[in-house]
């Protein structure tokens, strides 16, 4: 009720603003009369047409000093003079209908946009005016196309609308038009700036860009369109860098303003524009002057498509994109701009200057020039130029056209002449065009309830010497960009505009106060990240985060594994020994009657072969993957093995230095030397041994586990598992039983030449200690438990090679290569000498 009460108000207003410019109170709007702005050619249904011909760089006035030629629009102007003289000249389309027309140039000014949307309204009734009929012009029209921006429709469709003047808009894309309220009669061709910036998010969101800034002009169009931008931002997840509004009386100090405040953005790579032409070509410069040009990329709204301001052609180079709506090409469109000239349409708007432009010359020939002189009969064709026309002032007439063809066939069918005018109202063409489809030279076209047009825009870039390249379509009726071309970036860099990269695997989250900005921290080496990368938890024990650091999986275990160079190298001495120990005992058996054999005691002799087998063994164990038998199995070969080995050495070293002594002496019988005491007294060394080790093992199990001694390393060991007070009274006790027979051994290293082993156990055992001591203390500096496995096969392995080698070699060479009378010979010296012969 209130927004009606205001449009009655508006109205009232209006026909005042009518009577005083009939009277000529005010001159406010009184125009420029130095050249002409308008041309008419009125009929039986005419069709006003408002568009901005020149693009002006100061806004106080309309003159050719201070203007630029908007091409596009002057031609799409002609086209359309040409198109309504073909219309009338056909008996097809609205046959005894003829169609006029009135065409204004509003200089971009808002000024004149509203003085000549007041001449197309109707005159009050009885209106007397005292100016000539010439000042007092007025325009019986049916239908407007304005070419205009958001901010001068929305100055007068509202008023238009209050008269059911329906008006086909082509460049106003503001979203404050969709209100039916305020805007009933106004259907638009441009969708509305809510879907630009639909398309612009998409392209961003297309290229990942999520870090932008938004510069806009006050007022619907400006201010609407960021409005918009904001909220998909939010949906999407687009953060704003900088966001600032630009005044239209401080343009050039706030873009100097906002320039600075995206300095301090480097990361903000991307700039996107709500701005009138104007105001672009100031953004432009303003960018050069901040040294920005050329460094950030610029995605614009439909206006810098209409920006025709010279500089701004170079400047907006390959750095630039924009939202252009979809035209197509207007049929016959250079045979109709061929067919005129400045002779045969003199009173065309802006013809000479047009010509002026196109053909490079003057009509000034007063003055010395060197400037050619302007031909009024020369012909287009006879220049190499392109079409700058947009096909929509041609669409918007053949949309009006089809519409009024269809009323005249719908409710006046035959009308004729003047008549016209009372079937084809505003009313009629508003529901025309609400709910009939068109053929235009896009295709056939739709109006949704609001007006408008179900369509899309077309996505360029542009190039040198102001041209674009269609790079992409946008539709309301698909999701994203569609890219058609591809992208030219200027030196191969495609634009990052993220205010944080995305933080590498193992680092977390830390947010700033905008959601696109962070830095970003690493975990520890052992620690995964949690709560959507917000924060980091350590993994458990055998457990390691995977490539990305999101879940913890377990940690393969490294142990001993038999393709391992080191397990080869060991395995085969291994199985040599085994090989040479096996040899060793099937020739002692089969020698077991040699006088040499019985007088080492075969018996003690097996008891050492058994141990040396035993311990050879043992390193197979040590090599396996560990589990709870083989560690078991492993220390217990381990410890009775060498217990097996040196318990009978000691035996036999003992017997040898007692007998010897005793000797010495002069006495000649000595206790406890038989071969049977000697096994007793060796088994029951061997069974201490066995009771150490099994109750080291009630101590302390010998099982099979992980370990991962550095938790912030991936390693994690198979070992098997044993205390120190489980591992060192056994071990100590081989060591005593070694050393005893080591001493022993020293003991007896003089024995007579003739009958020398005990030297041979001396050798043997003291080189076996030797190993002990170099290998032993590096098995407990070692950390890894492999290699402490591969230290006590070692141990095992050189143990019994060296007594293989050093204890049992001399025999077998004895046996083999002295013969049985020469040993006899020597059995005999040694008894003389009171030695121990053979039993």
């Amino acid at each position: 009720m209130l927004i009606l009460r205001i449009q009655v108000i508006i109205c009232r207003l209006l026909y005042l603003l009518q009577i005083i410019e009939c009277s000529g109170l005010l001159n406010i709007f009184e125009e420029q009369k130095d050249h002409l702005t308008r041309e008419r050619n009125e009929a039986h249904i005419n069709i006003g047409l408002i568009s901005s011909l020149q693009q002006q760089v100061d806004q106080s006035q309309c003159s050719f000093l201070n203007s630029t030629l908007q091409l596009a629009f002057i031609e799409g102007m002609y086209l359309v003079k040409k198109t309504i003289e073909d219309i009338n000249e056909s008996n097809d389309i609205l046959p005894n209908i003829t169609l006029g027309y009135v065409f204004i140039d509003n200089c971009n000014l808002f000024s004149k946009s509203v003085r000549n949307s007041v001449k197309f309204l109707p005159r009050i009734s009885n209106q007397i005016c005292t100016k000539s009929d010439k000042e007092l012009e007025y325009y019986n029209i049916t239908a407007v196309i304005p070419t205009t921006s958001s901010s001068d429709l929305v100055g007068f469709s509202a008023l238009l609308s209050q008269f059911k003047i329906p008006q086909l808009a082509t460049l106003s894309s503001s979203d404050e038009l969709s209100d039916k309220v305020r805007f009933k009669y106004l259907v638009r061709i441009a969708s509305p700036d809510k879907f630009q910036a639909q398309a612009l998010v998409d392209f961003a969101l297309e290229h990942e860009w999520n870090y932008i800034s938004i510069l806009y002009i006050e007022g619907s169009y400006g201010e609407n369109g960021a409005k918009h931008l904001r909220k998909l931002f939010a949906k999407s997840g687009i953060c704003i860098a900088v966001d600032e509004m630009i005044s239209f009386d401080n343009s050039i100090e706030d873009f100097e303003k906002a320039l600075k405040l995206i300095k301090m953005h480097p990361n903000s790579e991307i700039i996107i524009i709500f701005l009138y032409p104007k105001e672009i070509s100031l953004f432009y410069n303003a960018m050069e002057r901040a040294k920005l040009l050329n460094k950030k990329y610029i995605l614009s709204s439909d206006a810098l498509m209409y920006t025709a301001i010279s500089n701004v052609g170079k400047q907006r180079s390959f750095y630039s994109f924009a939202i252009a709506f979809q035209t197509g090409d207007v049929p016959s469109a250079r045979r109709k701009l061929t067919s005129i000239n400045p002779t045969k349409y003199p009173n065309l708007i802006y013809i000479k200057q047009y010509w002026k432009f196109l053909f490079n010359c003057t009509w000034d020939t007063s003055i010395n020039s060197t400037t050619k002189p302007c031909d009024p009969n020369a012909n287009l064709s006879s220049i190499n130029y392109k079409v700058s026309a947009l096909s929509v002032e041609y669409d918007c007439l053949q949309i009006y056209v089809q519409a009024m063809q269809r009323i005249v066939q719908t409710f006046c069918p035959g009308v004729f002449g003047s008549d016209a005018a009372k079937c084809i109202t505003g009313e009629r063409i508003l529901h025309e065009l609400r709910t009939g489809t068109f053929k235009t030279s896009l295709g056939k076209v739709q109006f949704d309830n609001n007006g408008d047009i179900i369509g899309g825009y077309n996505i360029v870039q542009f190039v040198d010497d102001e041209k674009y390249n269609v790079i992409g379509k946008w539709s309301r009726e698909r999701v994203g960009v569609e890219l058609t071309k591809e992208i030219k970036w200027p030196k191969s860099y495609i634009p990052i505009s993220k205010c944080s990269h995305p933080c590498p695997p193992k680092y977390y989250y830390i947010h700033k106060a905008v959601i696109c900005c962070w830095d970003c921290r690493q975990c520890r080496n052992n620690e995964i990240v949690i709560g959507n990368r917000t924060g980091c938890e350590e993994c458990p024990e055998f457990f390691w985060p995977d490539k990305e650091a999101l879940e913890c999986v377990a940690i393969e275990a490294d142990y001993l594994k038999w393709s391992d160079f080191e397990t080869i190298i060991i395995l085969t001495l291994a199985i040599f020994g085994l090989f040479l120990s096996i040899l060793i005992t099937s020739f002692i058996i089969w020698k077991r009657n040699e006088k040499l054999i019985k007088a080492s005691s075969i018996q003690l002799t097996a008891i050492i072969l058994i141990g040396i087998k035993l311990c050879l063994m043992s390193t197979f164990l040590f090599l396996i993957k560990p589990n709870d038998t083989v560690c078991s199995l492993s220390r217990y070969l381990f410890n009775i093995s060498n217990s097996l080995i040196y318990a009978p050495l000691i035996m036999k070293t003992n017997r040898v230095f007692r007998i010897f002594s005793s000797a010495r002496k002069g006495n000649q019988s000595v206790k406890y030397t038989s071969n049977r005491f000697q096994v007793l007294m060796a088994f029951l060394l061997v069974l201490l041994q066995v009771i150490l080790t099994l109750l080291s093992t009630i101590i302390s199990k010998y099982t099979a586990g992980l370990r991962q001694k550095i938790r912030t390393e991936s390693y994690v060991e198979l070992q098997c598992s044993v205390a120190l007070r489980g591992f060192i009274p056994s071990l100590s006790y081989n060591i005593v039983l070694a050393s005893i027979s080591s001493y022993y051994g020293f003991l007896t290293r003089k024995l007579p030449e003739n009958f020398n082993e005990a030297s041979y156990i001396f050798v043997s055992v003291s080189t076996t200690l030797f190993v002990w001591l170099v290998l032993l203390p590096t098995y407990f500096t070692t950390e890894i438990a492999k290699y402490q496995s591969l230290l006590l096969a070692a141990t095992c392995l050189l143990n019994s090679l060296i007594t293989l080698l050093c204890l049992f070699l001399p025999k077998l060479y004895a046996i083999w290569f002295i013969d049985e009378q020469n040993l006899k010979i020597r059995t005999v010296s040694l008894n003389t000498d009171s030695s121990v012969a053979p039993n």
